[in-house]
């Protein structure tokens, strides 16, 4: 995952960690652990975000699957 690339697109969105963490229904503490990579996104969760958001898929991928 992009880190970087993740903190544009939320900034772009005027969102933030919590709500990324409500669209997907976990805790705060959750989400924190998916980003710093000490646990992982679902495939469920990917493409929730993918699809609340409307991200094509080249920058799906530059989020998700980059850096």
């Amino acid at each position: 995952m992009n880190k970087i690339e993740l903190n544009v697109e939320l900034e772009r969105r005027r969102e933030n960690y919590s709500h990324l963490a409500k669209l997907l229904g976990i805790n705060y503490g959750t989400i924190l652990n998916k980003i710093s990579g000490r646990s992982s996104f679902t495939l469920p969760e990917l493409r929730n975000i993918k699809e609340a958001w409307e991200l094509t898929n080249d920058r799906f991928c530059e989020i998700f699957f980059a850096g």
